[in-house]
């Protein structure tokens, strides 16, 4: 026994930092949800041993969020909120996986952009709910026929959850047969038109099949249906950046009027607040805009200006005549709600235009 331990000893001692860290990472994570200080304290562990390790960044930074969450010194509880922000900011700078991107920004976001757009919901009878989770633990299990045959079971019991169709699409699509995934995925899009999800996993099923313009249209379309869809964003990253392309777009991190000062360019949020509130407020729209142009103008007149994707896209936008779609892309929020769903139903390919045109960046083509 004494030489077994030894040897693993010895084994661990010349172990290249990057295997133990991404071993510790993986500690980490599977201790996030029962224990986030442990999970913290693991992950750090492994950055001392891999300061590059994007999953151990991920880890400290989601489990500094929920020990944040439950601080009552609230200075201390705002530094760690600021560590763990740096975290995820690497995993968003580093991280090419687009579920992950999709929740890095998510927790980034968190008390910041609250997500406006939930997924249609509708009530289904006990069994249907059942069969429904019976499917879920299955395709978790990848037993693709045990999950089809519950999954048809729920969407029979209801057939006008969207959600359901849509998630049924996804058992014959992590099996490969994409055509059939797509027949759900229509399903789902018959009954919630701009339901986001599936127009996400209807795209990248075209994608898989090198259906390249049919699968970026809907990937477009599932963004301009749910600004806030950020495991969308992160799709689309990962796919342009196969093309060298780039997004230009960002959360943003708009801050309560109280929270002005110490946000970051607050003279150009206090310019904004201040715009909004010196003229009418029943035109919640019309708010935006005087906001979102005294912050512009605001911004230019500082030393630089600092580098601003928000303000830089605002201003081309107001320039281009595009300030409407650029106001709903960025500055989403429930206030905003009524008059998007209202714009969206006269003009989602406005705001796609605006997505593809505006935000999706290629290089340089030089002959």
């Amino acid at each position: 026994m004494v030489w077994i331990l030894f040897w693993l000893q010895l084994s661990k001692s010349f172990a290249s930092p990057a295997s133990r860290a991404q071993a510790l990472a993986e500690r980490a994570h599977a201790k996030a949800d029962e224990d986030p200080l442990k999970a913290y304290r693991l992950a750090g562990k492994a950055l001392q041993a891999d300061p590059t390790n994007i999953e151990a960044h991920y880890v400290r930074g989601s489990a500094g969020f929920t020990i944040a969450d439950r601080l009552s010194d609230s200075a201390i509880a705002g530094m760690a909120r600021s560590l763990a922000r740096e975290d995820l900011e690497y995993v968003a700078a580093h991280s090419r996986d687009p579920f992950v991107l999709g929740l890095v920004r998510t927790l980034l976001g968190a008390g910041q952009r609250e997500p406006v757009l939930a997924d249609p919901n509708v009530e289904c009878s006990a069994e249907a709910t059942m069969a429904f989770n019976l499917a879920e633990a299955a395709l978790g299990r990848k037993d693709y026929a045990a999950a089809r045959g519950a999954y048809e079971q729920a969407v029979t019991g209801c057939p006008s959850n969207a959600v359901w169709w849509a998630y049924y699409g996804d058992a014959w699509f992590d099996a490969g047969e994409y055509g059939i995934a797509r027949e759900k995925y229509n399903r789902a899009l018959q009954i919630e038109p701009c339901y986001w999800s599936a127009l996400r996993f209807r795209g990248d099923s075209y994608m898989r099949e090198g259906n390249v313009v049919a699968g970026m249209t809907d990937t477009l379309t599932a963004l301009a249906c749910n600004p806030g869809y950020e495991i969308g964003w992160g799709y689309l990253e990962s796919t342009v950046g196969v093309a060298n392309a780039t997004v230009a777009r960002e959360v943003v991190y708009r801050p309560e009027i109280a929270d002005v000062a110490s946000s970051d360019l607050p003279a150009v949020w206090a310019a904004y607040f201040a715009a909004r509130a010196a003229g009418p407020s029943d035109d919640v729209v019309e708010q935006e805009r005087r906001g979102v142009r005294a912050g512009v103008a605001a911004w230019r007149g500082l030393a630089g200006p600092p580098e601003s994707k928000l303000w830089a896209a605002m201003e081309t936008a107001d320039q281009k005549g595009l300030l409407d779609p650029a106001i709903y892309i960025w500055l989403l929020d429930k206030e905003l709600l009524p008059a998007f769903l209202e714009y969206r139903k006269a003009h989602l390919g406005d705001l796609v235009d605006y997505i593809r045109s505006e935000l999706v960046v290629f290089p340089e083509t030089r002959p």
